[in-house]
């Protein structure tokens, strides 16, 4: 039971993949996306600050892309502003928690957009506005 709760964490933690663009309009963005390894028939909750886009996927993983804005002058400003992003996940029985914690400001805009597969029974989804 041990191994099945270390697994997404890992793999939650190993597929993270960040890129930094700026945006016509005097924004910065930050992509941040992942892979969240759920077992069949399992249910998903997640939880972050901001709006959460739930979709439905023909493929068979849990996949997330977290986009943040903020409106900065220099690459370092902006990256001063988005701090950092704390990703988390963990298991328990049929429920695999994924937790997403960007930094949070007035000035920044947060999208959580989360893709389930078919066998994906339920999703409870927790954001802080």
């Amino acid at each position: 039971m041990l191994f099945w709760s270390i697994v997404p964490l890992l793999a939650a933690t190993l597929a993270q993949d960040a890129q930094f663009t700026r945006e016509s309009n005097g924004y910065w963005k930050r992509t941040t996306s992942g892979v969240v390894v759920t077992a069949p028939q399992s249910r998903l909750r997640v939880m972050t600050h901001g709006r959460i886009v739930l979709r439905g996927s023909a493929g068979d993983q849990v996949t997330y892309r977290l986009v943040e804005r903020v409106k900065a002058r220099t690459p370092a400003e902006a990256h001063r502003l988005l701090g950092s992003v704390s990703t988390t996940t963990r298991t328990s029985g049929d429920m695999t928690m994924l937790v997403v914690e960007p930094t949070v400001s007035p000035n920044l805009i947060i999208e959580l957009q989360v893709n389930v597969p078919r066998y994906v029974t339920g999703a409870i989804l927790d954001t802080q506005l």
